[in-house]
C-alpha cells in the first residue's frame, strides 16, 4: 500500500505537461513511506525512544507557545513598531492571542499537540507532561484539534479499556473546552477570525476543491498543482488528495489507514496503554485532517508516518 501511494502520484506526473511543479511533493510522500517502514522494524526499546523524543520535543514546544502567549506577541508588536511594518492582518492576528510557535498557524500547532498529547498519554507518570501539553492546545483555540484530541481519547480509554467515570470527567472537560473556546472566538475575536466565518471560509474551499476533483476525478491535476483563489490547501486534506492525485491515489492511502487500524487492533494486548496511545494519536491526525491541511506539512505529517510504522512494530 505505501508503494503503491508513493508511486501512483510520481506515475501521474510523468504524464503532466509541467512535472517539475509536483517533484516537491513526490519527495515528501517517498520520505514518508521510508520513516513509515523504517518505523515499523522498531523493536521495543527503540519505539520507546522514539516515543520519548517525540513526547519531550513537544514539551519544549508547548513551553515556547506558553512564552509567545504571555511575552511573544508583545516583543513582535514592539518589533513591528520599531521597524515601522504596518501590517493590519498580522496585527490582527497578534491580537487574537492564539499562539502558533513555532509553525505556521494556531490550527497547526493544535494538531501537534493534540497528537503528541495523545502518545504521552501512554507513558508512566503522564499526568503533567499531558498539563503542560493541554494547556498549550488550549491557548491556540484550535476547535478541530480538541474535536480531534476528544475522538482519540475515546479510542484510547476503549482500548485500555477504562472507560469509567474519572475517564469520562475527562472527555467531558474537553468538550467543555471546546464550547469555551468556541464561545470566546465567537463573543471575542474579530469576524475574520470566528468560528462562524472559518466554517464559511472551509466551506467554499471544499466547494472550489470539488470543482476541480470534477475536471479529472480519476487522474487528478499533479501534485503540487493544486492551488485556490485565496489558499494553497483545501483544508480537507483527503479532498485535496483527491484534487492532486486522484481516486486511485485516494484509494491506495486509505487502503493503508484501514490496515493500520485492522493490525494494530490485532495487536494490542489488553491495558497496553502504550500500544493503546499510539492507536489514539494515529486517530487524533486523521480527524485533525478532515478541517486542516498538517498531512501536507512534513513537520507534522511525518510524526504521524512514524507512529504508523510504530503501531505495525508492536509484537
Amino acid at each position: 500500500m505505501v508503494g503503491a501511494f508513493v508511486l501512483l502520484p510520481y506515475l501521474l506526473m510523468l504524464a503532466l505537461p509541467n512535472p517539475d511543479l509536483g517533484l516537491e511533493r513526490i519527495l515528501q510522500y517517498a520520505a514518508s513511506g521510508l520513516i513509515f517502514i523504517c518505523a515499523g522494524f522498531l523493536k521495543d526499546k527503540q519505539r520507546q525512544k522514539l516515543i520519548y523524543c517525540v513526547v519531550f520535543s513537544g514539551i519544549i514546544i508547548a513551553i515556547l507557545a506558553i512564552y509567545q502567549y504571555f511575552f511573544g506577541f508583545s516583543h513582535t508588536q514592539e518589533y513591528m513598531a520599531g521597524k515601522n511594518i504596518i501590517n493590519h492582518f498580522a496585527s490582527d492576528s497578534l491580537g487574537t492571542r492564539r499562539v502558533f510557535l513555532p509553525f505556521v498557524t494556531a490550527n497547526i500547532l493544535g494538531a501537534y499537540l493534540a497528537m503528541v498529547i495523545l502518545i504521552a498519554a501512554g507513558l508512566k507518570k503522564r499526568a503533567y507532561l499531558c498539563l503542560i501539553l493541554f494547556f498549550a492546545l488550549l491557548l491556540t483555540g484550535s476547535i478541530s484539534a480538541l474535536v480531534s484530541i476528544c475522538a482519540g481519547l475515546a479510542l484510547f480509554f476503549v482500548l485500555t479499556a477504562k472507560m469509567n467515570k474519572k475517564w469520562l470527567l475527562y472527555l467531558g472537560a474537553i468538550a467543555i473546552s471546546i464550547a469555551a473556546v468556541f464561545l470566546f472566538r465567537m463573543l471575542y475575536l474579530k469576524q475574520h477570525f470566528s468560528p462562524g466565518f472559518s466554517a464559511q471560509m472551509r466551506l467554499e474551499y471544499w466547494e472550489q476543491t470539488w470543482q476541480i476533483i470534477q475536471r479529472s476525478p480519476a487522474f487528478g491535476i499533479g501534485s503540487g498543482n493544486f492551488n485556490l483563489a485565496h489558499s494553497r490547501f483545501a483544508h480537507q486534506s483527503y479532498l485535496q488528495l483527491w484534487a492532486e492525485s486522484g481516486i486511485l491515489s485516494l484509494t491506495a492511502f486509505l487502503c493503508l489507514v484501514f490496515s493500520v487500524f485492522f493490525y494494530g487492533a490485532k495487536r494490542i494486548k489488553t491495558h497496553n496503554p502504550q500500544a493503546s496511545a499510539l492507536m489514539g494519536a494515529y486517530l487524533v491526525f486523521l480527524i485533525d485532517n478532515l478541517f486542516s491541511f498538517s498531512f501536507f506539512l512534513p513537520e507534522i505529517s511525518w510524526i504521524w508516518w512514524a507512529v504508523g510504522g510504530a503501531i505495525l512494530s508492536l509484537s
